[in-house]
């Protein structure tokens, strides 16, 4: 064995030795990137490779040297598609890596191991086995068969495309990624470059230099994982982004015509779909008119029904798309659902304005809509009218009946009252048994004749209990705008006294306020 021959050997060994503790590297660490597992296969067939070449290279008789290089192949032909995964998961391809095409990758690197293991029975992978009388020690060469040709096309193929792939996303990888993406492209590169010439008779002695090159593409590994956090830290692509977007994103190019779109908004329009591509924006059917011309000057709010049958509500803005160069590519129309959000707008909104107990306004919520009506009415200088009223007696009902019939009352009284309370009319919760209304348009004599029906109605309609009938009456008061100047607080003042008036006139009864202030009893 000549020196060169031996620092060969121990190079091709720490080939070996590197690929499996990048192996041992990806199988230990926690990492998202999805294609750790496909490093993983790769760097062991790599290892297997290796080390049966270099045991190849030690070998004294052919028969020992062709044992060994069966065991080549145990790993080799494997290799190549393990890179090729790589390169999808690496780029953002992930949904072609999956159970069911992942086999179909091995199909022929499966029947190559075969084709080797058998080779003495049909000669489809070597033709010939045999020793170089020209080389210095015992080197084997092959005359190849046609199997052959079928599993160095395939591994070609592989590498060949994985690099191009890798190539096409050098633009779009932002530059602190490009020095692990350069090492991706090497380490397809430089096997696939040593095996072209090793094909081609170009190699001292027809000897196999692709594991010799594994151990720079290694080194190129190792290097790339200590300065640039390949394996942990990976480029997400924009189209991996783009899919994975709850977001429906629909691409139009200049001319509105529809130039793609991802998955959620496919779930959204079943119409969508590769038939879609090159329509108009009008194929997506979207019940708004001139919807283009909308969307450039402001987002929209769409309600929808999806293909499930459930309702939804998006809201809907359209971004330019630009390219490179900062020309205009056409829009991005983007769904956003807002469903849940616009739901619990509503629920924060009908907690902070209703009452609890009752289900009309809220006192605060009364206060800030009444005010807005009398700076109304007060403009349009029409009639306002506050009503105040109590149910009596109510200490009584709790102290007797309990709180759970208080609030029973409680919620009876206002379905009577609500009989009465037309759009645009104010009715609320004052606090306790205290009610307010707002009547807008209302003189004087309508507001009091608005309060008589109700407080008749109340007396007329008795809390229906499990154990008989409850009478019910209530004391109202009314007030109206004493002058331009009167506030929203003065009149409800006012209203109360008359309210407490008509308490001390024997309850269940109208009072109006006068303009001399009524004491307590």
């Amino acid at each position: 064995m000549t020196n060169t021959i031996h620092n060969i050997i121990v190079v091709v060994a720490v080939s070996g030795v590197l690929s499996v503790v990048l192996a041992v590297y990806a199988y230990s660490i926690k990492s998202t990137f999805s294609g750790i597992r496909s490093f993983m296969w790769m760097s062991i067939f790599a290892a297997i490779y290796t080390f049966s070449y270099a045991f190849e290279l030690t070998s004294s008789t052919v028969e020992e040297a062709l044992r060994w290089t069966k065991a080549e192949y145990i790993g080799m032909p494997f290799i190549a598609p393990c890179c090729v995964l790589l390169t999808l998961q690496y780029v953002g391809l992930e949904k072609y890596v999956t159970r069911r095409t992942v086999p179909f990758f091995f199909v022929i690197p499966a029947i190559t191991l075969l084709m080797v293991m058998t080779n003495e029975y049909h000669h489809l992978f070597y033709s010939s086995f045999y020793a170089r009388p020209d080389a210095p020690t015992l080197l084997v060469d092959i005359e190849i068969g046609l199997w052959y040709i079928v599993h160095g096309s395939y591994t070609f193929g592989c590498l060949l495309f994985g690099g191009i792939m890798l190539i096409r996303h050098w633009p779009r990888t932002k530059s602190a990624y490009r020095p692990q993406l350069a090492v991706m492209i090497l380490g397809q590169y430089i096997p696939m470059t040593a095996a072209f010439l090793y094909l081609i008779g170009l190699t001292p002695y027809g000897m196999d230099p692709v594991p010799v090159t594994i151990s720079v593409t290694n080194t190129l590994y190792i290097w790339a994982i200590r300065t640039s956090g390949m394996l942990t830290v990976v480029p997400v692509a924009r189209s991996a982004i783009f899919e994975s977007m709850r977001d429906g994103v629909v691409v139009l190019d200049p001319h509105d015509r529809i130039a793609d779109y991802n998955q959620a908004a496919l779930r959204m329009m079943p119409q969508l779909g590769p038939e879609a591509i090159g329509q108009p924006v009008e194929h997506l059917a979207l019940p708004i008119p001139s919807i283009m011309e909308q969307l450039r000057k402001s987002e929209l709010r769409l309600p929808w029904r999806r293909a499930d049958g459930e309702e939804c509500l998006y809201q809907i803005h359209a971004s330019p798309v630009f390219k490179g160069d900062n020309q205009s590519a056409g829009l991005a129309i983007v769904f956003m659902d807002i469903t849940e959000a616009a739901r619990m707008h509503q629920e924060l909104r009908h907690l902070a304005t209703t009452d609890g107990l009752t289900q009309i306004m809220n006192r605060t919520y009364f206060m800030h809509c009444a005010q807005e009506l009398l700076l109304k009415t007060r403009q349009t200088e029409q009639p306002f009218a506050i009503i105040l009223f109590d149910i009596d007696h109510f200490k009584s009902v709790n102290d007797t009946y309990g709180h759970d019939t208080g609030d029973a009352a409680l919620r009876h009284v206002v379905s009577v009252c609500n009989r009465f309370i037309a759009e645009g009319q104010l009715f609320a919760r004052y606090g306790g048994e205290e009610f307010v209304i707002g009547l807008p348009q209302s003189a004087v004599a309508d507001a009091e004749a608005f309060a008589e029906r109700v407080r008749a109605a109340i007396a007329a309609s008795p809390l229906v209990m499990r154990d008989g009938e409850l009478a019910i009456t209530a004391s109202f008061g009314v007030a109206t705008p004493g002058s331009g100047q009167d506030t929203l607080a003065a009149m409800l003042s006012r209203a109360d006294e008359a309210l407490y008036a008509a308490k001390r006139g024997g309850r269940n009864t109208v009072k109006l306020a006068v303009p001399i202030r009524l004491s307590r009893s």
